[in-house]
């Protein structure tokens, strides 16, 4: 049986310019398990937030091959890519994007209204739950704009996680907390993470957060190097 949620081949990718093709990530060709935690260091601007985008289907002008579950990521149509998308894959952005004029509960809600399911009291409860794990349901009908940047952070975490996804993409997640709040919100998703047996790819330039994973890379001059224990 294959245990790999997610694997890329030979992948690259280019930017146009007016002269020449800028190249941005060069032949990169690795896997994750399920179940497994992975982070992806890298300086600002080496190109590591690109590459999650990729593999997160977020952006398919790529030469190479993307898989999740399998299946060819980066050959199938948006609306395909979509559904994919929703089954299988959370994302946390670094910064939280939720919706302003929803509440906290609402806006982790907001995957299942996207994917049209019935939003009924399993859901709901599910929702209180994963708020509480990550001690912000006193604060779940208060709206983003009533919420300090933690709190916004670990709303975002429950959302990427309302569908029970295999995978969840985090970009910089805590990159705009302080360090005290950086490692509360990062051990707390990290518990959901290992309580769901949630696949996790992280991208970041802290080496403790890189840390925190079982398989650590480094992008660097385009390419992506495994990292033995730092």
């Amino acid at each position: 049986m294959n245990n790999l949620i997610l694997e890329c081949k030979n992948l690259n990718k280019y930017y146009k310019q007016a002269t020449e093709n800028l190249l941005v990530l060069d032949n990169i060709n690795f896997s994750v398990k399920l179940g497994e935690t992975v982070s992806i260091m890298g300086s600002s601007g080496s190109g590591k937030s690109t590459l999650l985008h990729i593999l997160a289907g977020l952006d398919t002008k790529i030469t190479g091959e993307v898989f999740i579950n399998d299946i060819l990521i980066n050959k199938l149509s948006n609306k395909h890519l979509c559904k994919l998308r929703n089954s299988y894959t959370g994302f946390i952005y670094q910064f939280h994007h939720l919706l302003p004029e929803f509440s906290a509960l609402e806006n982790v809600l907001i995957p299942l209204f996207i994917s049209n399911v019935s939003i009924n009291k399993t859901m709901k409860d599910k929702a209180i739950y994963l708020l509480e794990k990550l001690g912000i349901y006193n604060r779940h009908s208060h709206y983003p704009s009533q919420l300090s940047g933690g709190e916004r952070q670990r709303v975002a975490i429950a959302r990427a996680m309302i569908n029970d996804p295999q995978l969840i993409f985090a970009d910089e997640p805590t990159g705009n907390l302080d360090n005290q709040t950086s490692k509360q919100v990062l051990n707390q998703f990290l518990k959901l993470q290992e309580e769901f047996k949630t696949s996790l790819i992280i991208v970041t330039h802290n080496l403790e957060i890189a840390n925190s994973t079982t398989t650590k890379y480094k992008l660097l001059d385009n390419k992506l190097t495994l990292l033995e224990n730092i």
